[in-house]
């Protein structure tokens, strides 16, 4: 967070700030645990755009919300029929996940206006549309396992324990 007085300052009145790691290949033992951190995230930032909102007269204030894509990276397959890796007993307990983020979500946001002044814009945008992505190509893994990327955390292994951790991940 810059200015560093800035991290203080949200630590003091909102608790912190909680950067988010990116997550792919949820284990389906850790889904409620990953979605707990996923609202836990959203939430402080709701509780940080509104301190902020309020902190200052804005020309122009701009907050993200990463957890409608995430929840649909990772777990459009529990509501997919079609998708390869749907299968039905996870839809009955995971199959309304992403319903229910964006529900959460329009609350939170329906919460936000209602914060603003009358004579306020209020832009709601998206970098991407979703929908199923049944097949994928990770470029730097293929490239890796080709031996035209090399992972500074692998550089110490030799080339030979590379390939037997990549194949145990397998």
């Amino acid at each position: 967070i810059y200015p560093s007085s800035l991290r203080e300052e949200l630590d003091e009145k909102i608790g912190g700030y909680i950067l988010e790691e990116p997550e792919r290949y949820i284990k389906k033992s850790e889904v409620d645990k990953y979605m707990k951190s996923l609202l836990n995230i959203a939430q402080n930032r709701f509780n940080v755009a509104r301190y902020m909102m309020g902190k200052d007269d804005w020309d122009l204030f701009v907050v993200v919300f990463e957890c409608t894509d995430r929840v649909q990276h990772n777990f459009w397959k529990y509501m997919d029929t079609v998708h390869p890796e749907y299968i039905q007993k996870d839809n009955k307990r995971y199959g309304n996940l992403i319903s229910d983020v964006y529900k959460y979500m329009d609350y939170k946001i329906g919460e936000l206006i209602r914060s603003l002044p009358e004579n306020s814009t209020f832009i709601i945008l998206s970098d991407h549309g979703f929908g199923p992505l049944y097949k994928g190509v990770r470029l730097n893994k293929w490239l890796e396992i080709n031996s035209c990327l090399c992972n500074i955390r692998a550089a110490k292994l030799s080339r030979k324990e590379v390939l037997i951790k990549e194949l145990k991940r397998m």
